[in-house]
């Protein structure tokens, strides 16, 4: 779970709602830290088409709750962990995208 200014959060949730999009093929949700200290949601997505971060952005809003909204989306090649393909549940690094 993570804490958005106070209340919970589920990545599965958020990522849930953005594999609804037909643009994407795989996403991961994970808390990321702000210059203040508070936590917000970041997803990293593999597209499946061409898509924009505000697209997703406005497809979520549409959907979740304002608080839930990713304000980070990072776009990568994939999210496999490795080479036995295993799914990440952690971030990929900044060089991986």
């Amino acid at each position: 779970m993570l804490d958005v200014a106070g209340k919970k959060v589920s990545p599965i949730e958020v990522e849930t709602c953005l594999r609804g999009h037909p643009s994407v093929a795989d996403v991961l949700v994970v808390g990321a830290e702000t210059p203040d200290g508070d936590e917000r949601a970041k997803a990293f997505v593999v597209p499946a088409g061409r898509v924009t971060a505000l697209e997703l952005q406005e497809f979520c809003a549409a959907k979740l709750a304002a608080y839930k909204v990713p304000r980070q989306i990072a776009f990568v090649k994939d999210l496999s962990g490795g080479a036995i393909g295993k799914t990440r549940t952690t971030a990929p690094d900044a060089t991986e995208g």
